[in-house]
C-alpha cells in the first residue's frame, strides 16, 4: 500500500488530536458535574457495594498509552479509518454520559438508589464506554501509532476491560438479580455483535 497524501494524514492528526481532547473533557466534566450532584444530595453509602478487581483491569487498561508511540506514515485506507472511528467514538462517549448520568463511576460501585440503565447506547451494549475507548485507541494507533504496538495495547486494554465487566457485572447481578439477568440476556457486554 501507498502512502496517503500529506493533506490526508494533517487531518487525520488533528482530528485524533481533538476527539482525544474533547473525550477528556466530556470526562473531567461528567466526574465534576457527577462530584458537584454528589455534594448537594449526598451519596448512599448504605447498602453501598464495591469490587476491588476493577481497579487491576483498570491499570491494564493504561496500556491504551502504547498507540501514542508514533509510527511510520500510514495508507490512506487506515487513516480513512481512523478519521471515521475517532468521532463515532466521541459521539458513543456523550451518549453514555447522557444516558448513565450519575451513575458513573471509575472503580466498580453500586449503591443503594443504583438504578440499571437500559436505555440509549445501554439498550445494545452494556459498557458502551469501554467500547468507545477500544474503537479511540484503534483510531489512533491506525493514524499514528506502530501497529504491532496498537495490537498489543488492544490486547491487554481488551484484558483490562474484561477484568471491569466481570467486576461491574457481579456487583449488578447482586443488587438487580433477575433484571440484570435478563438485560444481559438481550445485550452484549461491549463488543456489538460479538462479547
Amino acid at each position: 500500500m501507498s502512502e496517503a497524501p500529506a493533506g490526508i494524514a494533517r487531518t487525520a492528526n488533528w482530528i485524533i488530536a481533538g476527539c482525544w481532547i474533547l473525550y477528556v473533557a466530556l470526562t473531567v466534566l461528567q466526574w465534576i458535574r457527577i462530584r458537584a450532584a454528589r455534594r448537594r444530595h449526598g451519596e448512599a453509602w448504605e447498602g453501598r457495594l464495591s469490587d476491588p478487581a476493577s481497579r487491576k483491569g483498570l491499570y491494564l487498561q493504561g496500556a491504551i498509552f502504547l498507540v501514542f508511540v508514533p509510527g511510520p506514515e500510514r495508507p490512506a485506507p487506515l487513516l480513512w479509518a481512523g478519521i471515521i472511528l475517532a468521532p463515532l467514538s466521541l459521539l458513543l462517549t456523550w451518549l453514555a454520559f447522557k444516558h448513565l448520568g450519575d451513575q458513573w463511576r471509575i472503580s466498580a460501585v453500586v449503591t443503594a438508589d443504583h438504578r440499571l440503565v437500559t436505555s440509549g447506547p445501554y439498550a445494545v451494549i452494556r459498557h458502551p464506554i469501554y467500547t468507545a475507548l477500544f474503537c479511540l485507541l484503534l483510531a489512533t494507533g491506525f493514524v499514528i501509532g506502530r501497529l504491532t504496538l496498537t495490537l498489543v495495547a488492544a490486547g491487554v486494554f481488551a484484558l483490562g476491560t474484561e477484568i471491569r465487566i466481570r467486576a461491574e457485572e457481579r456487583l449488578l447481578a447482586a443488587r438487580f438479580g433477575d433484571e440484570h439477568a435478563k438485560y444481559r440476556a438481550r445485550t452484549k457486554a461491549w463488543i456489538p455483535l460479538v462479547r
